[in-house]
């Protein structure tokens, strides 16, 4: 089959105007990327945080209850012998955020919305630290005088003086802080609006793995928005004569002046003298 002129102009326009859609497309993407890309990182940090947090190892003094330590040393060294206490926080929040799901796991669409979130639980910053405990040393029998620790390690006696202590028998470690509680962080400055994500303090020391942060980069992702341009398949010739894009590549590619391309009211008038637009 022959092609006309106009018709290879038409054909030019339709596969110039789909690229361009295309790379709008691939721009939109990109660009969205770049927002949501932080706030799955800082996202997935925090799990894994929480998760070495849960499993932080602890040395700390503990022997077995006896007269004397191992059976001869009267004056032990009390960082001669030491094991490992794993401390495993208690989640106090009852709420466990999650999603309800159907008969095969999967969760369902239609409970996430994700506009209508406002705000994030998160656990405080601090467990993700050095955990702080309490020694409490014990004894069979009657203690000396205790003003301090002492100046050597691994002891637990006066500050000066002989050491005093009598048969002790090691000492308990018990975490000052063994439950997490999970608390209620705003992302916006209006809750119920919704429309400026609330300034965080970002200029801190590994800022990246602050709550801060992370309720700053979600607050933007949840904010942003992809642009998703028509398909090829969905263009119409309504949609691209009152498309001042199209019509430009149009005027273009029928070899007209570039410096006199046509506007979107100029275009829709036109269609409409063509009888586009009648029903």
């Amino acid at each position: 089959m022959k092609v006309g002129k106009p018709a290879a102009a038409g054909h030019t326009v339709l596969a110039t105007n789909a690229e361009a859609r295309a790379n709008q497309a691939r721009s939109s993407i990109a660009a969205a990327d770049k927002v949501i890309g932080p706030a799955v990182k800082a996202l997935r940090a925090r799990a894994a945080m929480a998760l070495a947090a849960r499993k932080k190892h602890m040395k700390t003094i503990q022997t077995a209850a006896q007269a004397t330590h191992n059976g001869a040393d009267s004056n032990p060294s009390a960082s001669s012998t030491s094991c490992t206490v794993v401390h495993i926080p208690t989640l106090t929040e009852a709420d466990n955020c999650s999603i309800e799901s159907d008969a095969n796991t999967k969760v369902k669409e239609n409970n996430i919305e994700l506009n209508k979130i406002a705000k994030l639980k998160l656990a405080p910053n601090d467990i993700f630290g050095p955990q702080k405990i309490s020694l409490v040393a014990r004894a069979k029998g009657t203690m000396g005088t205790i003003d301090g620790p002492s100046s050597s390690s691994g002891w637990c006696v006066q500050t000066s003086g002989p050491k005093t202590g009598s048969k002790v028998l090691g000492a308990e470690a018990t975490p000052q802080a063994t439950s997490i509680r999970l608390a209620e962080q705003q992302m916006f400055d209006d809750p119920t609006a919704q429309t400026k994500c609330k300034e965080q303090k970002l200029n801190t020391p590994w800022a990246t793995t602050t709550k801060e942060y992370l309720l700053h980069v979600t607050c933007h992702a949840l904010k942003h928005t992809v642009t998703v341009p028509n398909s090829v398949a969905a263009e119409t010739i309504k949609t691209l004569a009152t498309d001042e894009t199209a019509a430009g590549l149009a005027h273009i590619a029928l070899g007209k002046d570039p410096k006199k391309m046509p506007t979107e009211a100029a275009a829709k008038e036109k269609g409409s003298r063509r009888g586009i637009f009648r029903s």
